[in-house]
């Protein structure tokens, strides 16, 4: 189960600490393969226990945008996307300048039929990420979807600029282009 304690010795919050301040760690690091193998082990039984892992996660720290973004992810799939958009929301609120849940919340904006939302959110994420194909390629489908297909297609070019190949983003330039 769930304990302060790794069965490395680890303190569970200092694991997860280290992942945030040091997401990538250094070849000469004497601890990184043992806190490695523990994030793996953590990473698992956060999976296999669900929601009530993240929960166990969050309380240790409340603040983990990683945290919440997992738990938002985990939410959705639960069939609690208001909830799943709460962490999101809470995600950018301690991580504004993390892209990363900015794109999540324009995803579940979207899902919950809030276009304008989703469009100011991956709006958020490209200033944050402008290299970032994904993030283009997510606010195009928004545009598209409500109708503004030359906003679409200038978001589907610039995405297929990064990443030449995605399909889907030629298919849809070639579709939103020919709508305008």
């Amino acid at each position: 189960g769930w304990e302060a304690r790794s069965e490395l010795g680890y303190r569970t919050e200092d694991i997860l600490r280290y992942t945030v301040a040091a997401p990538a760690f250094a070849p000469d690091d004497p601890d990184g393969p043992r806190l490695r193998a523990e994030l793996g082990s953590l990473r698992a039984a956060m999976g296999q226990d669900g929601l009530s892992g993240y929960d166990r996660a969050l309380a240790a720290l409340p603040d983990d945008p990683a945290t919440l973004r997992g738990r938002a992810v985990a939410r959705l799939r639960a069939g609690d996307p208001h909830g799943a958009r709460a962490d999101a929301a809470r995600a950018t609120k301690v991580a504004p300048d993390a892209p990363e849940g900015w794109a999540l919340l324009g995803e579940l904006e979207g899902r919950l039929g809030d276009a304008a939302a989703a469009e100011r959110a991956f709006a958020r994420a490209l200033e944050l990420a402008p290299d970032r194909a994904g993030g283009w390629q997510a606010r195009a489908t928004t545009r598209d979807q409500r109708g503004d297909h030359a906003a679409a297609a200038e978001d589907y070019a610039r995405a297929v600029e990064l990443d030449p190949t995605l399909a889907l983003c030629w298919e849809r330039l070639v579709v939103t282009r020919q709508a305008v």
